[in-house]
């Protein structure tokens, strides 16, 4: 995970694939932004989350997002 040049940020991954949230430590706290690429190649802004790292953190919540998206 690349570290970040701000001192408030530490690590950052941008435009990630979903098979890389194994990538993500257990417990990281943070936002994190889920994108959608719509048919013009454009990435659409879909939601704005945080995670407090208690339980799973950001990985959890993804993995919990792709859960969600494709159980319906």
């Amino acid at each position: 995970m690349p570290i970040s040049e701000l001192r408030l940020i530490k690590h950052v991954l941008e435009f990630q694939p979903i098979e890389s949230i194994k990538k993500v430590p257990i417990q990281t706290r943070g936002i994190y932004a889920l994108y959608h690429l719509d048919d013009g190649g454009f990435y659409n802004l879909v939601y704005i989350g945080m995670a407090r790292g208690e339980k799973s953190g950001i990985r959890g919540r993804l993995a919990m997002h792709y859960r969600r998206k494709h159980d319906q």
